[in-house]
């Protein structure tokens, strides 16, 4: 938080949000419910970790939730929950279109 007031930037979605818990949560960029409030017309797509061969051998239990503007398909959030998710977010915040 005190980065962002420094950057005089206080929006949710300036840096992606790691929670160290079990399991791992990370996002960023915005929720359904923040883009609906902003205006945009979303969709969600989820994908379970077991979804991929990698996933399936190493951890099996977590899920990726990506929203998206439906006209453009620009991803405009991502969430991750599950092992690795703190360090996973990164590559989810190189798809988020600002």
């Amino acid at each position: 938080i005190k980065a962002r007031e420094i950057m005089n930037d206080t929006s949710d979605d300036t840096f992606p949000v790691g929670i160290w818990t079990v399991p791992e949560i990370g996002y960023y960029g915005y929720t359904k419910e923040k883009a609906i409030e902003e205006g945009y017309d979303v969709e969600v797509g989820e994908a379970t970790y077991q979804n991929c061969l990698r996933g399936r051998v190493f951890a099996p239990e977590g899920l990726i939730k990506l929203v998206f503007e439906k006209q453009s398909g620009a991803v405009i959030g991502c969430h991750i929950i599950g092992d690795d998710a703190c360090e996973l977010i990164h590559y989810g915040m190189a798809l988020v279109k600002k």
